[in-house]
């Protein structure tokens, strides 16, 4: 199956969480044996040169119509997400099946995809797809995990660890935090979108990087404060490491960690109290080994979800062969 994504960008360039699950989903219907193509704008420039390939994912960077028209021609099923979806739905129209990967709750378009025979969703959570039910089949894949364990024993770093300080993903929190908590030692890594809000001086400020696996190895514990969260794949990797987290109550975090995370209200004396507490050992020790166990069930779980959505394209695609979809 030859499948075409129109997206607004990719890795290597753009490190967010919605452009690893790309990635990473690319990877694994690669090796199920299926051709892909990323068409992005021309103003990506995470490449040496326009168009290439990033771990066996073929990047067309491409403003030209007739290119654009060939790619469309050349493939079977056209996926997107985010800022493009309402832009690709409407250039497809029905000429393909189009798969919406959603990453969140509140695209404005679900009720227009309702009325769209060729449309389909696959969202990134469970708990997303109830609060945005649909009419047409769906599937659901939580962001596929590939990280894998490099911190042996997190209770020897010395970091509180926040990944991307902007608003959203708890920026004054951690602000706020540092400054009422001198005796700790927090660090703040700079997120690929969204601005990051100014840290006081003792808080440790990371570059953005593609290589989370540095910031993972000095880091005792990983905060998660975010307003809105749809999934949290920080958390997951947390989980991996055996790296306690302390999160909000965003529904995305409440699924994905469970059993496993220290999950709080907006209060700032609960964050604060709930940081103490993993000064003691055995509490530090009993979290960790929760956190490690919920990690092999998501990844026991993103197994079966991989394999789940190959057949949903699968299915989607003989249907269109089918004339099913017009």
């Amino acid at each position: 199956m030859k499948l075409l994504w129109i997206i607004h960008g990719y890795v290597p360039k753009l490190n967010a969480g919605a452009e690893n699950y790309t990635h990473n989903l690319n990877k694994y219907l690669n090796a199920q044996g299926h051709q892909i193509k990323v068409l992005i704008p021309r103003e990506y420039t995470g490449l040496k040169n326009e168009s290439g390939e990033f771990e066996g994912i073929n990047i067309v960077i491409t403003d030209e119509e007739l290119e654009r028209r060939k790619l469309v021609e050349w493939c079977d099923i056209v996926l997107t997400h985010l800022d493009f979806a309402s832009i690709t739905i409407n250039y497809i129209q029905n000429n393909r099946p189009i798969v919406y990967v959603a990453h969140n709750t509140f695209f404005h378009a679900y009720d227009y995809l309702k009325n769209k025979k060729n449309v389909f969703i696959i969202y990134n959570s469970l708990h997303a797809s109830k609060i945005t039910p649909f009419e047409n089949e769906y599937a659901v894949l939580r962001p596929p995990i590939t990280a894998k364990r490099t911190v042996m024993n997190p209770e020897k770093n010395k970091y509180i660890t926040l990944i991307n300080m902007n608003e959203n993903k708890g920026g004054k929190v951690l602000k706020m935090l540092a400054e009422r908590m001198p005796e700790y030692k927090f660090m703040g890594v700079k997120g690929s979108y969204g601005e990051q809000i100014e840290q006081p001086r003792c808080v440790k400020i990371h570059k953005n990087t593609a290589d989370i696996t540095e910031v993972y190895e000095q880091t005792r514990l990983i905060l998660m404060p975010s307003a809105y969260e749809s999934w949290g794949m920080v958390a997951s990797e947390a989980c991996i490491n055996g790296i306690p987290v302390i999160s909000s109550e965003a529904f995305g975090l409440k699924e994905n960690l469970d059993y496993a995370g220290t999950i709080l209200s907006g209060d700032l004396i609960k964050w604060k109290k709930a940081i103490e507490l993993y000064d003691n050992e055995s509490i530090y020790k009993q979290k960790s080994e929760q956190g490690l166990k919920r990690a092999e069930e998501l990844i026991k779980m993103n197994e079966k979800e991989l394999d789940d959505v190959n057949m949903f394209l699968n299915k989607i695609y003989y249907k269109f062969l089918m004339g099913e979809l017009k």
